[in-house]
């Protein structure tokens, strides 16, 4: 049986447990007061059998046979999701390093100088494309 009953003092707890409670829904506010006589001992054991058969004959022990042992361990699923995204973090890192290959910068080079080379090289493509265009121009004429 399963009680809400819950007075501030928590001085009911042997009366709730020779009167057939077994859990309370509040939690257990204090505590009994009588653990050695044999009554007490007696109603503590018939609440926790209880308890205890509930809980084998409820949805928790659903599917299970007899004599089979029961573990706790890592779903398959999970551990798919753990590897799918170990995986996906090994590929992130290694295309940030393939990157920071790609791009790395002479240290003997300042910005200014790589800044001027690449106008440099603007440059040079628009006059050899003012060039063809002049030799086109003059094959027409």
């Amino acid at each position: 049986m399963v009680s809400d009953l819950s007075v501030a003092g928590g001085t009911e707890h042997d009366l709730n447990l020779r009167a057939g409670c077994d859990l309370w829904l509040a939690g257990f506010i204090g505590t009994a007061t009588d653990y050695d006589s044999a009554t007490a001992r007696s109603v503590m054991r018939q609440a926790l059998h209880r308890v205890c058969y509930a809980t084998a004959n409820s949805n928790a022990m659903n599917g299970i046979a007899p004599g089979a042992t029961i573990s706790q361990g890592t779903s398959g699923w999970k551990s798919a999701i753990t590897a799918g995204s170990a995986g996906i973090g090994a590929a992130l890192v290694a295309g940030w390093a393939l990157y920071a290959r790609k791009r790395k910068v002479n240290p003997d080079t300042s910005f200014e100088d790589k800044k001027t080379a690449k106008a440099a090289k603007k440059q040079e493509k628009r006059d050899k494309k003012a060039a063809r265009k002049a030799a086109r121009a003059a094959k027409r004429a």
